[in-house]
């Protein structure tokens, strides 16, 4: 079996796989959107009131979050105007509080509970806050009979509850795509009788990789994944990292009788989109993978180890 040839960029490219499908999450996911489209009205529908929208942001942990999806207002806009608020009130700003803690210091601030409702309801509307915010960015702060429409409107609401998810979805889709790369790492080195280690500091590159076979001390292949729908200034560190893993592996290799393989495997649409990254790594790697390629791993893995 002859070890494989590096694909060219531009082929490289061309066999991205530009999203990652685990069909059991999308059966999962679909799941708990459908329940929670069932659900949320019946736990909302008191919103329009002062008391009912208090019940509500007590009963339900995720109930800020919900509340600024349902009236289109960004969760970065939203703790800007919270943080707008406690600065008008004389308070030391540390950092920005999460919805989370927004949540957590209305409850325990009756107070403060009464002004969040307040702006949320008639924000828009209320001269008390127009006179701090802009009122392009007060519009949405309004629960009306618009509000309430879309709450009750099955199409809308579904909406909502998938806004809500995507979080969590794009993390889990992450987690699987890992565990897909970990069976097949896994099957090749029992097929081979070769051992492989996840996650360990490897003395060779000075920081942890995803795999290396068979072990962190003796590296012969080391492994880096990431998948990526958006782009990020993650990616560009995630770059750094490999070229200064591969500057490593190349000088051990010039004195090696026994040179080691750094492998990267990149997929996901935000790859494609920030190409200057996503060519240094193909540039810098011994092989470039996708999982769309990773029948060319058991050759690699053979040929090195």
């Amino acid at each position: 079996m002859a070890v494989p040839n590096k694909v060219d960029y531009a082929e490289y490219i061309k066999t991205t796989a530009m999203f990652y499908v685990d069909v059991n999450l999308e059966q999962e996911i679909e799941q708990e959107i459908s329940y929670a489209t069932d659900t949320l009205w019946s736990r909302m529908k008191g919103i329009a009131t002062m008391d009912g929208l208090k019940q509500f942001i007590k009963d339900d942990e995720e109930a800020i979050e919900k509340l600024i999806n349902l009236m289109n207002i960004s969760s970065e806009k939203f703790k800007r105007v919270i943080t707008a608020l406690r600065l008008e009130k004389g308070h030391t700003i540390t950092g920005e509080w999460d919805l989370t803690k927004i949540r957590t210091m209305m409850i325990q601030r009756p107070v403060f509970m009464d002004e969040v409702c307040d702006l949320l309801t008639n924000g828009a509307k209320d001269p008390k806050f127009q006179k701090l915010i802009p009122r392009f960015y007060l519009e949405n702060f309004v629960i009306d009979s618009a509000t309430m429409a879309r709450l009750s409107n099955p199409d809308d609401l579904r909406r909502l509850i998938k806004k809500g998810v995507e979080g969590k979805y794009n993390n889990q889709i992450g987690d699987s795509y890992y565990k897909e790369i970990q069976k097949a790492v896994g099957q090749i080195c029992f097929d081979e009788g070769l051992t492989y280690v996840t996650n360990k500091t490897i003395p060779l590159i000075g920081r942890p990789a995803h795999f290396a076979i068979p072990n962190e001390r003796s590296p012969q292949v080391i492994l880096d994944l990431s998948y990526n729908i958006t782009t990020s200034s993650t990616q560009t560190r995630f770059k750094a990292a490999a070229e200064q893993a591969a500057a490593r592996i190349r000088e051990y290799n010039a004195l090696a009788e026994k040179p080691v393989a750094y492998v990267n495997i990149l997929d996901g649409a935000g790859w494609v989109g920030r190409q200057s990254d996503f060519r240094a790594i193909h540039l810098c790697s011994t092989y470039a993978l996708h999982i769309t390629t990773l029948d060319q791993l058991k050759q690699i893995i053979k040929e090195y180890c």
